[in-house]
């Protein structure tokens, strides 16, 4: 937990508290290669946002978010953070192209 709180404090200015993992984003390449990225979620926080070398950062209101400029599969992880259950992304590059499916509700989360 200490390196997602000190990640997002890196990348954005914010200090959470109380991430909760909430899902998995996987995707493979045609050659082979994996990545995993998981998933966390709070409303817990202070703080001054702020970008960094990652990126740009900014405040969004949910009903703008179908329309603004946004990383292309933003709308699969929206149900991952605004669900209630742990869940998988799970994307495939497969000849050049993205085939993607949303596994919800894969496992339990033991704490």
């Amino acid at each position: 937990m200490e390196s997602v709180i000190r990640e997002v404090r890196e990348e954005t200015g914010l200090l959470i508290r109380k991430p909760e993992l909430c899902g998995i984003k996987d995707w493979c390449e045609e050659d082979g290669t994996r990545y995993l990225v998981m998933l966390y979620k709070t409303n817990q926080f202070e703080g001054n946002l702020r970008s960094s070398q990652e990126g740009r950062v900014f405040w969004l209101k949910r009903d703008e978010m179908n329309t603004a400029n946004l990383i292309w599969n933003m709308r699969e992880l929206m149900e991952i953070f605004e669900g209630s259950s742990y869940s998988e992304f799970f994307i495939r590059t497969t000849e050049g192209s993205y085939q993607k499916e949303l596994l919800g509700e894969t496992v339990a989360i033991v704490k």
